[in-house]
């Protein structure tokens, strides 16, 4: 991607239009590259983490099995 500078002072208003045009194109090209990394390996390693960060959450939460283990323990005593 190549963004041309423009002397705003010297072209006057059509230098904005181009100024906007510039910056649509810097957003789409953002786009791009985000839909490119989340398809692309970084997406996978993203599932991983989510996943991984659910099953421990499911090891060491508050309704745990462990959790239960040791109320139920606690009751019977």
């Amino acid at each position: 991607m190549s963004m041309i500078l423009y002397n705003y002072r010297y072209r006057g208003p059509y230098e904005y239009d181009k100024f906007i045009l510039n910056t649509m194109q810097l957003v789409n090209e953002t786009d791009l590259l985000e839909k490119k990394l989340l398809n692309g390996d970084y997406g996978i390693l993203k599932k991983e983490i989510d996943d991984l960060n659910t099953m421990i959450e499911e090891l060491t939460g508050e309704n745990c099995k462990l959790q239960r283990q040791l109320l139920f323990s606690l009751q019977i005593e």
